[in-house]
């Protein structure tokens, strides 16, 4: 029991699941008296879970012929198609499985089933102009148009199909251009006929519980196809009614000119049963059904070919926009026309594959970018993403877009993703500016500035101490800065990024050069001013001591000058005095010469001093020309055309 009630449940599940995914495409309302059609956005989203190439088959037939059951085995279900036992017509408008059902035809092709199943032709509510549109719109939206019918083709399974007949008044290729005077004659109604079936899908004719032989009249065996084709001939006579229904069968082969059929027994002989072939275990039906039936969907599958448009493999997106297209048409009492249909699909799916692209790019190089945080880039490196992003995604829109606009949308996606990428190499820009500024201020500082000799404070041994730098490694001579501005260029060079590296070692460099150079300078001078200021102490100190001197000698002279008008009473004193003066005379000419010597070493520091001024000024207009040269030699490399980023917009 507890088995049994097991499969019960879940066989109800499945049911519901089935149930659940089969929902309606097109569906009809009473607006103020007519039948309008519309797509509901649920049939919209499941469309979008088509992303491959779709083949479209389309299941038609009088009401109450069990094409809904038939719907189910295409799609490999036993339920989800609503099947019912009266003789109510179960299906309104045109319903769809929502899943994709995945499979491979003859060639190899890898598609996506898509099934339609449509309201029963003839119900007790329908109209034939209603039947004629629906019909209309399934012929316009498969791939493989199945028409499914009970016993044989007689006379009256051809009588069923007049609406046929009429589909050129229902559907046209092109829009009809009118002019005074143009009256439709035969040969532009089997002109439109003949235009009309190079679009339209190929034709199976399925007729279930078949109990014929296939044989001709003379009893040789035929295939399915023959028996189809000889129903489908020209008939003898003259009548009305012979006339009619050869009408409608050269309309079936003017229209639809590749055609197939397949033939199926009865499943089961109990109509009980029968009413609720749904509820039966497939494995319960006749082997001989279930074959035939198995090969008719073989058939089908292997000779399906996809949903194109111009000539593109469709997508469930298109396709709903296709169907979108055509119900518009219908309810605004116009004729669908195929080609301003495919006009609008094609516009609308390459308009929307843009849109993909746009958004497609602008992720793509955000992420790159990580939203502006790896930022800056050096330029061909942003450049050649650019580049490779660009081809990627114009040739996935390529993939997606279809017919004549291209043309439009194209330049208009190019112009999109030039336009973010100008904004991204923007940002880059500043980001560089930023970031190799607050670089060479760092290196500068680490590797130059902080060496640069001050004679107001680094000359002092108490102040290079505060600044941890040895008298050893302060910059003293030009040659000094050269090498280290080599040292601050390469690792400025090594770690600088983004477009901005050479703008801002130009600027910045060319000021920090001189402020160094002039730094040497200002120290060099106010050495040579401290020794010149020390020679000038020692020469003011020695003519301070030869004016001393000089006095001593004078007073000398005069206590000499007395003692002899003294008579020289004492000469002892006398002599002394001679001596001393002696003495003083000589301590004045080893005064005068050392004053001489301060005064010669004096000329010598400011003559000396005079040269240093002249080869520093030499030496920074040497400085100054080579940077100038450098500087020119960058700007002529720049090649035409680009910006300050380096990039070149395509």
């Amino acid at each position: 029991f507890c088995r049994s009630q097991k499969k019960k449940i879940e066989f109800v599940q499945t049911f519901i699941k089935d149930i659940m995914s089969a929902i309606p495409l097109v569906m009809t309302q009473d607006a103020d008296g007519t039948e309008k059609f519309s797509v509901p956005d649920e049939a919209v989203a499941a469309l979008r879970k088509f992303e491959g190439k779709i083949a479209v088959v389309a299941v038609v037939g009088l009401y109450r012929t069990g094409k809904s059951y038939l719907v189910n085995r295409m799609i490999g279900n036993q339920h989800g198609f609503t099947v019912g036992p009266t003789v109510n017509a179960c299906t309104k408008g045109i319903w769809m499985w929502s899943e994709p059902v995945p499979f491979e035809n003859a060639r190899g092709e890898k598609l996506q089933l898509l099934v339609l199943d449509t309201e029963g032709i003839g119900g007790t509510k329908s109209s034939s102009d209603y039947d004629t549109r629906i019909f209309s719109l399934a012929v316009l939206l498969c791939s493989t148009l199945i028409y499914n019918s009970l016993g044989s083709i007689d006379e009256s399974a051809i009588s069923n199909l007049s609406f046929v007949a009429n589909l050129s008044q229902h559907v046209q290729v092109k829009a009809k251009q009118s002019s005074e005077g143009e009256t439709d004659t035969g040969t532009a109604i089997e002109s439109e006929s003949n235009a009309l079936s190079s679009f339209f899908p190929s034709f199976m004719w399925v007729i279930r519980d078949f109990a014929l032989e296939l044989v001709d009249e003379d009893y040789n065996d035929i295939t399915e196809v023959d028996y189809l084709n000889n129903c489908l001939k020209q008939q003898d006579g003259f009548s009305s009614d012979v006339l009619e229904k050869n009408r409608i069968r050269k309309s079936l082969t003017n229209f639809f000119t590749h055609r197939d059929c397949a033939t199926i027994v009865r499943p089961l002989d109990d109509e009980t049963k029968l009413q609720q072939i749904d509820n039966e275990p497939y494995e319960s039906l006749r082997p001989e059904f279930r074959q035939q039936l198995e090969k008719m969907r073989t058939r089908v599958l292997n000779q399906l070919t996809p949903k194109t448009l111009q000539g593109k493999p469709m997508s469930g997106s298109m396709f709903s926009t296709l169907t979108k297209t055509y119900v518009e048409a219908m309810n605004a009492d116009g004729v669908p026309t195929i080609t301003t249909a495919w006009d609008h699909v094609a516009k609308t799916e390459t308009k929307a594959a843009m849109a993909r692209a746009v958004e497609s790019y602008e992720t793509q190089l955000s992420t790159f970018t990580e939203n502006g945080s790896t930022l800056p880039l050096h330029s061909d490196v942003l450049l050649e993403q650019h580049k490779k992003m660009k081809s990627n995604i114009k040739n996935t829109f390529l993939s997606s877009a279809v017919g004549d606009a291209i043309e439009t949308y194209l330049p208009k996606l190019k112009l999109k993703m030039n336009e973010f990428y100008t904004d991204i190499v923007n940002e880059n820009e500043h980001k560089s500016l930023d970031f190799c500024n607050a670089l060479f201020v760092q290196l500068h500082a680490d590797t130059i500035q902080k060496y640069l000799p001050n004679a107001s404070n680094l000359s002092k041994a108490e102040n290079v101490e505060e600044t941890n730098v040895s008298m050893v490694d302060i910059l003293q001579d030009n040659n000094a800065v050269r090498n280290k501005f080599e040292q601050l260029k390469d690792a400025y060079f090594q770690q600088g990024r983004g477009p901005r590296v050479d703008s801002v070692w130009q600027e910045k460099s060319t000021e920090a050069t001189f402020t160094a150079y002039s730094a040497i300078a200002t120290y060099e001078q106010e050495k040579k001013d401290d020794q010149i200021r020390l020679v000038e102490q020692r020469a003011r100190k020695a003519e301070s001591k030869l004016s001393s001197v000089a006095a001593s000698e004078e007073v000398l002279r005069q206590e000499l000058e007395e003692s002899r008008k003294e008579g020289g009473s004492n000469e002892a004193q006398t002599s002394m005095l001679q001596i001393k003066l002696s003495g003083q005379e000589q301590e004045v000419e080893m005064k005068k010469k050392q004053l001489e010597d301060v005064t010669l070493k004096l000329k010598q520091f400011q003559k000396k001093e005079d040269d240093l001024k002249l080869k520093h000024q030499q030496e920074m207009d040497q400085i100054k020309l080579e940077l100038k040269e450098e500087r020119e030699k960058e700007i002529v490399s720049i090649p035409a055309g680009q910006g300050g980023c380096g990039c070149v917009l395509q």
